[in-house]
């Protein structure tokens, strides 16, 4: 093996990358780089320039990530040889750019969702639908972020590729806590059951997700049922408790939620078909600058004509009057496949079955929920 030195720390590196343990990667990778840099082996040393770019991404030095992505895509990948990292550096790239609120628009959005399914790589894509997810959150859109975990746990491969299996379940922990105090019961059970299995898979704890029953959220009691439920949950028992849960609409998670106050009049308006002099008259201001509003309405919605912004604007009042986020096809389901018709309270288990050998955990469901009840169940070891 040529440069043993070299490729031992270009191992560790993926290693501690595929755990997210971000400064140990960098550190392994840098180590590589420099190493291949030493040996005049640039295709190698630009190879590991793309797993550092998202080493640095997820570090926050965007910077540096945008430097070792640019050296990555330089690569003379005459015969083939790189093409995924190729492509995994410039889905990485993308992601920088859209975690910026001012570039984030639905095109951009589409466009790079797109981009991630046709990764060949499964682990590569899984991580990438993963951090897609996280801008999500980040960006106060946990209800598209959790379409972007779930779509990453009903991938086939998330049965093959653990370690990123594990992250998108915390990356659903994550989403859950963002959508408020309603989904922090199963947030909690989550976080604590992939506490439990990054051990059992060989993976070291993360040091950026945490449960604590101190927070003043959960209670003690509450605590010790979340840590008696999940230390019994296998992968695939979390995977299944994680798909069951879906988030409930919110004002917060309508169509209209990149626009600002301004550009949501604008759009409103001309859905009601008013042309923009019309609207100009009603706001109050310029005709050039409501045009230049719905240039940006547009853009940023991923809209072609007026009607499409009127289609969009009648999306988003469907959302606030209470239709189901789950109950619109995204783009986790495959054509033609129907949705996950599995349903599971967000609230806190309250009746156990016990057996010889499996537990199921009844949801405490409102009367007006009743016929939505369903049963979720884990296995235990016997006795």
């Amino acid at each position: 093996m040529p440069y043993p030195l070299a490729r031992c720390s270009e191992l560790l590196g993926r290693w501690a990358l595929r755990s997210y343990r971000n400064d140990r990667s960098i550190q392994f990778l840098c180590a590589a780089s420099q190493q291949y840099i030493d040996h005049n082996d640039t295709h190698s040393s630009q190879r590991v320039a793309a797993l550092l770019g998202e080493a640095y991404r997820r570090a926050g030095e965007l910077d540096l990530a945008n430097e070792s992505l640019t050296l990555a895509l330089r690569a003379p990948d005459r015969d083939g040889t790189y093409e995924v990292e190729t492509s995994t550096a410039a889905t990485t790239i993308a992601m920088i750019a859209l975690s910026d609120p001012e570039k984030c628009d639905e095109r951009s959005w589409s466009q790079l969702h797109r981009q991630i399914r046709q990764l060949e790589g499964a682990a590569d894509r899984l991580v990438a639908l993963t951090a897609l997810g996280h801008i999500g959150v980040n960006l106060g859109r946990p209800d598209r972020a959790l379409a972007l975990f779930h779509e990453a746990l009903r991938d086939p491969a998330a049965g093959i590729c653990v370690f990123e299996a594990i992250a998108a379940l915390e990356g659903c922990a994550a989403a859950y806590t963002a959508a408020g105090s309603d989904y922090l019961y199963t947030a909690a059970t989550l976080l604590t059951a992939t506490r439990h299995l990054r051990p059992a898979y060989g993976l070291p704890a993360r040091d950026d997700f945490q449960v604590d029953s101190d927070s003043g959220t959960l209670s003690e009691d509450t605590f010790r049922e979340v840590e008696a439920i999940a230390a019994t949950m296998r992968l695939d028992d979390a995977i299944a408790y994680s798909l069951s849960v879906e988030l409930a609409p919110s004002s917060e998670t309508d169509p209209l939620a990149v626009l600002t106050k301004r550009q949501r009049e604008v759009a409103r308006l001309v859905a009601t078909g008013m042309t923009n002099r019309m609207v100009a008259t009603r706001l109050g201001i310029a005709e050039w600058t409501v045009v230049n509003h719905l240039r940006q309405v547009m853009s940023k919605l991923g809209c072609a004509s007026r009607l499409h912004v009127a289609l969009m604007v009648e999306r988003a009042a469907d959302t606030q009057r209470g239709g189901r986020i789950s109950s619109r096809r995204t783009g986790s389901d495959p054509p033609g496949e129907p949705r996950d018709s599995r349903q599971i309270s967000h609230r806190r288990p309250t009746e156990y079955c016990y057996s010889r050998q499996r537990v199921g955990v009844i949801c405490s469901i409102p009367q007006q929920e009743v016929q939505r009840r369903s049963a979720y169940t884990a296995e235990v070891p016997p006795g």
